[in-house]
């Protein structure tokens, strides 16, 4: 049988093997692959009709450019094309905006099956404009993009996309915004939302959190506390000695209470926290003992454990974790220590280090808690599989005076590992030299 007598169905199913629709395959193969679907339309005005829409389905393209202006030139020509583009990616490396407005707006006018647009280096207030026209577009599900110069309106709006289910939102800073109210009508039906690249304080993020029903992904950036901070807006913003605007802060309890709305949908929580002092922590704990369903847990150590209060804050840990946690993984600032108090009295770089070489001697003792985990495995933690522990290498201002090294389990800590069938991984700083 020859390959044209194939049936349309079988035809269909060989482009899109060609096409390799995988999230994981490099852009290099995406333009082998490409060049194959296009040598395969020009076999026969039959292929082509078929090969047409994996042809278009994902466009990558710098706007402006030769190849933006072919693409526009061919959407005018034949307008119907721009059903089959599924996956737009747009960036722009021009420091100056030379394109067209005009041609922008057509070309999303065009885009009515569109799933997922991938943004985050593209000028972000000129797709701003754009996106205002484009917003009842009824198949956008992902979009990631700078949001450097929206405004609070402007961020609920793109999230009430109304089949939005991923939100990616790079380089946002509420405290440049902070009397923007939102509408309050306005719902974001979210699975996953990643906040993690963006200044988001407290009132915004209990905004956002009270218009989500079922998020599945949360990873997110939480401004702590400083130290001799003034509130200088009921809305977002704290000054910080005189000049310096920060979001405003949020603590763990807070964040407890708000999250706690997806303990039955919440499958993958990531919280970094922003690089403050610790003098603001109010001792508050990230609570996650009635999540049902988070498997992946990744967070600062300042959501579980306060630097200043090494001997008591670590008792206890396992019971904030939730019952379904597969993977753990915790990171330790530059203000904190996996094993001892780091001081943050003004000690020297010269003395920390050699706190740091004391314990590299074995001065490693205090390990209890991290026991602890194993021997809960049976009883509360029972799907736990891997734990990674590690401290940050980076101290403000002084780069390269620490690297990491791995953590030797003691012969009674590995055993109780091995028979919970934990992969445990602890690395701490260790100094490499003064500078």
């Amino acid at each position: 049988m020859q390959l044209l007598e194939l049936p349309v169905e079988l035809l269909d199913l060989i482009c899109e093997a060609l096409y390799d629709d995988d999230d994981e395959c490099e852009a290099r193969i995406t333009r082998l692959n490409a060049c194959s679907l296009l040598r395969v339309s020009l076999v026969s005005k039959t292929l082509r009709q078929i090969v047409r829409p994996w042809i278009f389905k994902e466009v990558r393209l710098q706007y402006p450019s030769h190849r933006a202006n072919l693409l526009l030139r061919t959407l005018h020509a034949l307008p119907s094309y721009g059903h089959y583009i599924q996956y737009l990616y747009l960036w722009n490396r021009q420091k100056q905006w030379s394109g067209s407005l005009d041609d922008l707006g057509f070309l999303f006018s065009v885009l009515n099956n569109l799933r997922e647009l991938y943004a985050p280096l593209f000028p972000p207030g000129i797709l701003r404009n754009v996106l205002k026209d484009f917003r009842s577009c009824s198949t956008l599900q992902y979009l990631c993009l700078d949001g450097s110069s929206y405004g609070v309106r402007d961020l609920f709006e793109l999230l009430s996309f109304p089949c939005m289910s991923r939100f990616y939102l790079f380089s946002f800073d509420d405290t440049a915004c902070c009397q923007d109210e939102p509408h309050q009508s306005i719902h974001a039906p979210l699975t996953e939302l990643d906040l993690e690249q963006s200044q988001i304080g407290q009132p915004l993020f209990g905004h956002i959190m009270s218009r989500c029903s079922r998020l599945e992904q949360l990873r997110c950036l939480v401004p702590f506390p400083c130290a001799a901070e003034r509130i200088a807006d009921e809305w977002a913003v704290t000054w910080v000695g005189s000049s310096v605007l920060v979001p405003r802060p949020i603590s763990m309890n807070f964040l407890s209470l708000q999250i706690c709305e997806f303990k039955e949908t919440l499958t993958e929580l990531h919280v970094l926290t922003s690089r403050q002092t610790w003098t603001g922590h109010d001792g508050s704990k990230l609570d996650l003992r009635e999540f049902v369903r988070l498997e992946r847990l990744s967070a600062s150590s300042s959501c579980f454990f306060m630097a200043t209060n090494f001997e008591n804050d670590r008792l206890g840990f396992h019971e904030l974790l939730p019952p379904s946690l597969v993977n753990l993984d915790v990171v330790w600032g530059p203000e904190s220590g996996i094993f001892f108090q780091v001081p943050t009295d003004g000690t020297s770089i010269e003395d920390q280090v050699r706190l740091f070489r004391e314990r590299e001697d074995g001065k490693m003792n205090n390990h209890n808690w991290i026991i602890d985990l194993a021997l809960q495995k049976t009883s509360q933690l029972d799907r736990l599989r891997s734990i990674d522990f590690h401290e940050s290498m980076l101290l403000p201002g002084r780069p390269g005076i620490f690297d990491l090294e791995d953590w030797q389990l003691p012969a009674p800590v590995a055993q109780e590992f091995i028979s919970a069938h934990i992969d445990l991984r602890v690395s701490y700083r260790c100094s490499i030299s003064l500078q």
